[in-house]
C-alpha cells in the first residue's frame, strides 16, 4: 500500500513537472529531481536496475536543465520582458487610438 501510494505521489508530481514545463516554469526541473528521485528509489527496492539507471539519467538531465536555464535567464528577467511587452502593446493601442480618432475627425 505505501509503495503504491508512493509511486502516485512521483507519478503526481512528474505530471505536475510537464505541465510547468509546458508554461516554462523552472519548477519543472526541481518537482522531476524529486518524482525521478522517488522512482528511483522504487525501481531499486524492486531490483529494476536498468530502470534505476534511467530514472538517474532522468535526474542528472533535470539537474543540466535547471543550471542551463538560471544560465540564460536572469533574476527577474521573464518579469522584465512581461513588462516590456505590456508596455509596447499600451503604446500600440495608443497609437491605433490616435489612428481611428483621426480618421473619424477627418472632413
Amino acid at each position: 500500500m505505501l509503495i503504491e501510494l508512493f509511486s502516485a505521489v512521483a507519478t503526481v508530481l512528474a505530471l505536475i513537472g510537464v505541465w510547468l514545463n509546458n508554461r516554462r516554469r523552472i519548477w519543472c526541473f526541481y518537482l522531476w529531481l524529486v518524482s525521478n528521485s522517488m522512482c528511483m528509489g522504487l525501481h531499486a527496492n524492486a531490483h529494476l536496475w536498468i530502470m534505476s539507471f534511467r530514472d538517474l539519467a532522468f535526474i542528472i538531465l533535470a539537474i543540466e536543465g535547471a543550471i542551463r536555464w538560471r544560465r540564460q535567464e536572469p533574476r527577474g528577467a521573464r518579469a522584465v520582458k512581461d513588462a516590456e511587452t505590456i508596455k509596447r502593446l499600451r503604446n500600440e493601442r495608443d497609437a491605433l487610438e490616435a489612428m481611428v480618432a483621426a480618421f473619424e475627425n477627418a472632413p
